[in-house]
């Protein structure tokens, strides 16, 4: 339970200023059309993932940025709005299977929609993080969880 609310912490407080330059391409779970679920090949990227991090000393220096992209300009406002409902359901999805897999790395999601294409893959990048960054995220962590 600590560490689901530590990642959440580090989430809420570190993603407004993640910045992921030269980040590390992980691969990307794809979607079916107007669906929140991931298919078998998604699963095994994230299985993939959880096997990396659990043998990576590198892990602990950074955060995995959970990256979502739609052209918030094509319908109208409904379609949009239900884009951007879909595209959080499909981060969440993607956030609720590696937390009950054990994974131990921060995430931060961001959605881009500024974009012109059309895709239903939630990209998934390692970020390094900066030893001030690094240590930011686990001053918020523990302020928060003495707060509970």
């Amino acid at each position: 339970m600590l560490k689901y609310i530590t990642i959440m912490i580090g989430l809420a407080v570190f993603g407004a200023n993640a910045s992921c330059e030269g980040s590390t391409e992980l691969g990307a779970v794809n979607f079916d059309k107007n669906s929140s679920y991931f298919d078998a090949t998604g699963t095994a990227t994230l299985k993939q993932l959880l096997e990396t991090q659990q043998t990576s000393a590198d892990t602990g220096n950074g955060y995995l940025l959970l990256e979502f992209e739609f052209n918030r300009n094509a319908g109208d406002d409904a379609l949009q709005k239900y884009n951007m409902w879909l595209a959080e359901r499909r981060i969440e999805r993607v956030k609720s299977y590696l937390t009950n897999a054990g994974f131990g790395a921060v995430m931060v999601s961001r959605i881009r929609t500024a974009v012109d294409t059309e895709s239903r893959a939630l990209a998934l990048k390692w970020c390094k993080a900066t030893d001030e960054e690094q240590g930011q995220m686990l001053a918020d962590a523990s302020v928060a969880v003495h707060r509970l």
